[in-house]
């Protein structure tokens, strides 16, 4: 029996391309935290990852995991008080407006990001002693990730302080890195726990497919590991869920701003291009982290919907009515009633179909944007009240004729560009 065994060990890995003893999918595979330890310390900067091992080795709220939180939250009210000011008071044209909305509501997510971590901090800790369990392959996608979450959104920040020059405060370079920044790295940090559900559904799909005789004791070992799989994921949707459906709003917020200021550009002449050429490319890192976003809940939908297909399969190969064939059938019926999802709040589950849900309604939203502009017939901004360098690539119907009282001393510096 055991000379057996090797053969089939030797006849598998000989099918595999590998002509030596290769070690197995556990031995190559390590925690969530060894594999994405680059994005948990960027998480942890940012006050995302509060959370650390004690002396007993279990997860309980870090000190001084809450400093960069309480910091960065405290920061993000300010310059959200004083946006929300600028806007009020300050007069500037209609295009600047709608581009300044994301930048505003990017501060508004940070503060429900933190809030909510706050909020979930115990289910948290839960979760995470839940994902131990679960691994992960250390691959270099990780750390370009990682990589991708910090460079992508710090070139687009030195790209818009380049082409919307004004005063140089360094408040404006820190809010602008905090609200780029911050996203681009929850995205990963979320990603990650999604990758590791989805891998251990991959492991039950692979044990599924390569077993070929089932035994209740079988069948019951597959359900109880599908279960906590399960629990794992529904913690999750409770954790993330609004701050996910938010994430998605704040991204279709983005596409929609970007994708109004190339279609008001009134010329392409001189510094023009430039503006064109920026709107692109934040539009670029839109279209990727949403689609990113998209196919980590498609990619664990389609392997939930793999593993009840295998067991269906085993179902239909055990004699009419066995014990293990009444039993797959059981599993199978729930494995339907229970698909797993990642549900966003408000908005059903993350799929693949979200990404045209949100290019509809951008386009539904852009008409709204466009009719709101100021109509043809009313005074454009002074030529003496121009208030960047770009006011010309755009027509009069793209600039507001509002003129309010002058923001309080100080208030114009949230926003670059503004001078």
């Amino acid at each position: 029996m055991l000379a057996q065994k090797d053969s089939s060990k030797v006849n598998i890995e000989v099918k595999s391309g590998k002509p030596h003893p290769a070690k197995s999918s556990m031995s190559t595979e390590v925690s969530i935290e060894e594999a994405f330890c680059g994005m948990m310390t960027c998480a942890r900067l940012v006050g995302l990852h509060i959370w650390a091992k004690n002396k007993h080795d279990n997860y309980v709220i870090c000190p001084w995991g809450l400093l960069p939180l309480v910091l960065l939250g405290s920061f993000c009210l300010v310059v959200l008080g004083c946006l929300g000011s600028c806007f009020l008071f300050a007069t500037m044209p209609y295009w600047y407006f709608v581009l300044c909305l994301p930048h505003f509501f990017a501060h508004i997510f940070c503060i429900l990001c933190y809030a909510q971590t706050l909020r979930h901090a115990r289910r948290m800790a839960e979760y995470l002693e839940g994902l131990r369990q679960l691994s992960l392959k250390r691959t270099r996608h990780t750390r370009f990730l990682t990589l991708g979450s910090i460079i992508y959104p710090t070139t687009e920040v030195l790209a818009s302080l380049y082409l919307l020059p004004g005063p140089k405060f360094i408040i404006c370079f820190i809010s602008l890195c905090i609200t780029s920044i911050f996203p681009a790295v929850l995205d990963v940090y979320i990603g990650a726990f999604i990758q590791a559900i989805a891998r251990g559904f991959d492991k039950l799909v692979e044990e599924a497919r390569t077993r070929e005789t089932w035994s209740p004791g079988e069948v019951h070992s597959v359900y109880q590991r599908w279960l906590r799989l399960l629990q794992l994921l529904h913690t999750h949707n409770q954790v993330f869920s609004l701050t996910t459906e938010v994430r998605v709003l704040l991204l279709m917020v983005e596409a929609l701003a970007y994708v109004f200021v190339g279609c008001s550009l009134d010329t392409l002449e001189g510094n023009c291009t430039t503006v064109l050429a920026l709107g692109a490319f934040q539009l670029s890192e839109v279209i990727i982290r949403l689609h990113s976003l998209c196919m980590l809940g498609h990619g664990l939908a389609s392997a939930g919907e793999e593993l009840r297909t295998v067991l269906a399969d085993a179902e239909y190969g055990c004699p009419s009515g066995s014990p293990q064939g009444r039993a797959l059938t059981r599993l199978v019926a729930r494995l339907e009633g229970r698909p797993p999802r990642v549900l966003i709040w408000g908005m059903d589950s993350l799929t693949a179909g979200t990404l045209v849900q949100v290019f509809w309604m951008v386009i539904s939203y852009l008409v709204v944007v466009k009719q709101l502009s100021p109509v043809s017939g009313q005074r454009p901004l002074a030529p003496d009240l121009s208030l960047t360098d770009y006011d010309h690539c755009f027509s009069e119907n793209s600039s507001t004729t509002h003129h309010s009282p002058s923001p309080p001393a100080g208030l114009m510096k949230f926003l670059p560009g503004l001078r």
